[in-house]
């Protein structure tokens, strides 16, 4: 009986048991990637620049870096740096608003100083 007991302990060390694989989850250095959490769970990421999300759990920084280089990723990237922000695009609006500005004051002295008004007592009171 204890042959059989050795021979049954010698069988399951020479067996090799199954390396139990991670799943890969969300890594706060894939931001310099364009990449966020997903809403979708712990090991998908989304990404920013395409809008979409896809699955590191096996691959990892590697799913990452190939999603980068993909044709749809590389093509939304081009477009988006070509693009002009938003913020230049109201840019040109507060230089026109300024410069009416500036004008209507300009008419508005002007016409004072033509007509002869005396309205400092009004002007006084109004700013």
């Amino acid at each position: 009986m204890s042959n059989s007991n050795s021979e049954s302990q010698s069988q399951a060390e020479a067996i090799p048991r199954k390396k139990i694989k991670r799943a890969s989850k969300w890594q706060d250095e894939w931001k310099r990637y364009n990449m966020c959490v997903s809403r979708r769970g712990p090991t998908f990421v989304h990404c920013c620049i395409c809008g979409t999300d896809f699955s590191v759990a096996s691959g990892g920084v590697n799913e990452v870096k190939r999603h980068a280089q993909g044709k749809r990723h590389t093509e939304r990237a081009q477009q988006t740096s070509s693009q002009a922000s938003i913020a230049t695009m109201f840019q040109k609006d507060v230089d026109s608003v300024r410069h009416k500005t500036t004008a209507a004051e300009v008419y508005f002295a002007s016409f004072i100083a033509e007509h002869n008004l005396h309205c400092i007592s009004f002007l006084q009171q109004a700013f």
